[in-house]
């Protein structure tokens, strides 16, 4: 958007003074553009997190009912350290893919269908 503004308010090819409140006016517009932009990142942002953190919560849940009707011999064979230390890292490593790379991911596609409209 710099560049039409700049080569239609501020350099003109007929050597004419330039147009202050059409420059004003171009750069509101940009601005305003900047911060729908800024507001749609903060909302996707959120909006994952939510999704994410519920996910992971469910997750949670599950692998506990699950712990709980596994039998004796599984906790005897393994220690309990170990067992939790695969679970934390396992369901933390899925809230970080949920975080990172899901958002990553619709922002690409939403980046190319954009693109094509």
């Amino acid at each position: 958007m710099l560049r039409p503004i700049i080569n239609t308010y501020i350099v003109l090819t007929d050597g004419s003074a330039g147009d202050p409140v059409g420059l004003a006016r171009a750069l509101l517009v940009m601005g305003l553009v900047y911060l729908v932009g800024i507001t749609a990142t903060y909302l996707q942002s959120r909006l994952m997190v939510n999704i994410a953190q519920r996910a992971v919560y469910a997750i949670r849940n599950d692998l506990f009912s699950k712990m709980q009707k596994l039998p004796l011999r599984c906790f005897d064979n393994n220690t309990t350290g170990e067992l939790m230390s695969r679970y934390t890292n396992d369901v933390d490593t899925i809230g970080d893919m949920l975080n990172t790379t899901l958002v990553q991911i619709v922002s690409g596609v939403i980046s190319v269908i954009g693109t094509l409209v």
